[in-house]
Parts: C-alpha cells; structure tokens; sequence
C-alpha cells in the first residue's frame, strides 16, 4: 500500500479506481497491538499493514543494484533521465504538484525538484465536493485525486528525474464505456505531443463484458490508438484490476457483480503490458495460526495477521473473504498490490499527511518507471 501526505484538518476521502485504502489505524483498535506500519513524519500508524518506503521497494525488487536516489543529486546515475512518462487518470488532482513535492522533500530531498505537469485536454474539473459517493461526475472528481496523486508519487519513486506528465481527463471511466472516447482522444493526442519512447501508464480499466455485444468493434477502436503510439516507439501499460477475476458491474456503480469470471480492458489488449500484483512480504513473513482473519466484533484477528521477521517473498494473494489486486487474465507482476501490504503516498486535499494506500494502480506505474532503467 501507499503513503500519502495531506493537510491536517482535511476530510479523508474514499478512493475510487484501481488502488485501495488502508482502512486500519492502531488508533481505531481496541486491541494492545504494536504497530507494524509507522509512517515517516507526521507520522500515522497502522496496526496490521505493513508499509514500504520508495527505498523498501527499490532494495526488495533490486532496483538500487541500478541507481541509489538518495546518494548524491542523481548525476551519473539512471534514474530515468531523459525519458518521458504520461499518467493517464480521470479528473487529476488540483495538489498534484505540492503533493509530488512533499513526497520529494520526504524520500528524495537530495535530488532536484520533481520535473512534472498536469494537463487537463477537456479544462479543469470542478473539485469543490471534496465528499462524494458518486464515482464519476464533477462530485467525484476530488476523490479521485487519491488515485492521480499514488500514480505520479511512485512513478517518481522508481524513476524520480524522468519527466512525468499527469494527464487529466473527465469523465471517470466507471460510467461505464462512455469515459473511454474522452481518455483515449487524450491519449491520441498526448502521443503527438511527446517524443518518441514516451511510456503511458493507465490506471483504469472495465470489464470487457462491460462493453455489451460491440465489445470488439469498440475495442478495436481504442486499440487503434495503441497501435499508432507503438509505431512510434511508445510503450503502453495498463493496471489489471482490484478484483481478481471478480467482475463488478461499472453499469450498477460497482454495487454487483458477474456471474462468471471476468477479464479488465484495456490490461487484455494484446498491444498493453498489463500489471497485477503480488503480495510483497519484505522484511516479514506471514505466519497465520488461524484460517478466520476477523473475531466475531468484527476486529481483526491477531493470529490470522500474525508474522515472523525477516524475509523478501512475492506471494499469491488467495484468501477468499477479499478478493482483491490480482486482476483478470495473463499479466506482469510487481511490487505488493495486495492486502497486508502497503506503499507510502501523499495529498495534500486528506488528513493524515502521510497513509498507506495500494492496488494495480501502484503496480501499474512502478512497473512503468521500472523499464526505463534497463
């Protein structure tokens, strides 16, 4: 999961897309429990997820064998100089810059100030309703700013003097198919625009069933897109889903799902890398001495979270009362995606300043930045 940074006082806000919240808070546990997440300042603490640093998921999946960020002010080093990346979210985020700049000054002080821009094709959306239930519309679009600022955040943490580029783009594609003509008009054109080699990473996705009968004629119209950017030399990646291959129906506002397994577009296009995830156990070892992850009130259960130290494994994510962070079909693996783990992460528009937050959405960017450096 990841740690973000917000504003004291700031509503916390329910995030929407590929990534998922911690939920849990020593502070909100009645039970004596030493926390196994402590963020860096200002510090907020969970009970039961562990949380990685930029450098914790650099050092587990030998990424530093590359490039040290925090040794000197980048120079000599890969550390994605030179290359372009474009994050594709809906709506954006209207801290996105003073969010990515906190996240620099607590990981990354050495290094010069984040290279970055947010483009808004359609105009910048309305994020006064910074509380919403809506998952698309202008009462939605501040809740979506978890998803935009986890995407940029640990873009940067992998390839932290590469250009980023957020690219902002209403509406949200959970209102089912109609999003996509907006998001991939703004992909076309941000493909234009940037140099060859540019590295787009896509942080939502729909189940193909969600396309009804046209599916393949609409597909193929998305796919277009991809195929002009390959012919450029771009490289496409996509987030493959929160769910497993657990469909929820974006018709119904996610409130139901299918009947029989599913598979998330565009992670299926064959011109898209898509990226699952992993549970990452670095620095600790699940050892659960009870199969009922909850007591009866409803709390956790200490000896299904229980744990040994030490440790660097990537493990299937196979319990069934969540199935979450795998995604549907063939896909990449990388950094912990799945319950019990956490990344740090940063906006300033929430309270804490720094929580724990993960999902395809952070593989998805992390994988992205991660091929820049070979």
């Amino acid at each position: 999961m990841a740690l973000f940074a917000a504003s004291p006082g700031s509503p916390t806000i329910s995030g929407t897309g590929m990534s998922i919240g911690a939920p849990d808070d020593v502070a909100t546990t009645s039970l004596p429990i030493t926390p196994v997440c402590t963020t860096p300042s200002p510090v907020h603490t969970y009970a039961w997820y562990h949380c990685y640093t930029p450098m914790d998921i650099r050092n587990a999946y030998g990424v530093n064998s590359i490039a040290n960020p925090t040794s000197g002010d980048g120079s000599g080093q890969t550390l994605g100089q030179g290359q372009t990346i474009v994050l594709v979210d809906s709506y954006g985020s209207p801290t996105a810059a003073s969010d990515l700049q906190f996240f620099h000054d607590t990981f990354y002080k050495n290094l010069p100030n984040p290279s970055f821009e947010q483009i808004f094709p359609q105009g910048t959306p309305d994020f006064s309703n910074p509380v919403s239930s809506g998952l698309s519309g202008p009462s939605a679009a501040a809740g979506w700013s978890e998803e935009a600022t986890l995407d940029i955040e640990w873009a940067y943490a992998i390839a932290p003097l590469a250009h980023i580029v957020l690219l902002a783009v209403p509406p949200a594609e959970t209102q089912g198919v109609q999003g996509f003509p907006n998001l991939f008009n703004a992909i076309s054109g941000e493909i234009d625009a940037t140099p060859p080699g540019t590295i787009f990473s896509m942080s939502f996705a729909v189940t193909e069933q969600t396309f009804g009968g046209a599916a393949q004629q609409q597909t193929a119209k998305f796919d277009a897109v991809f195929q002009k950017g390959i012919a450029k030399g771009d490289t496409f990646f996509a987030g493959s889903g929160d769910f497993g291959s657990l469909g929820v129906a974006k018709q119904h506002k996610e409130t139901t799902a299918y009947s029989s397994p599913t598979v998330w577009w565009p992670a299926s296009s064959p011109f898209v890398t898509a990226a699952g995830g992993t549970q990452l156990q670095f620095g600790w070892t699940w050892d659960p001495t009870s199969d009922t992850p909850f007591l009866p009130d409803g709390s956790p259960n200490p000896n299904y979270f229980a744990f040994t130290a030490g440790g660097n494994l990537n493990v299937v994510w196979n319990e069934t009362w969540l199935p979450a962070a795998t995604g549907g079909g063939a896909c990449a693996t990388f950094p912990g995606a799945r319950p019990l783990t956490a990344v740090c992460s940063s906006t300033l528009q929430l309270s804490p300043p720094l929580f724990v937050r993960a999902g395809t959405s952070l593989v998805a960017p992390a994988l992205r930045r991660r091929s820049l450096l070979r």
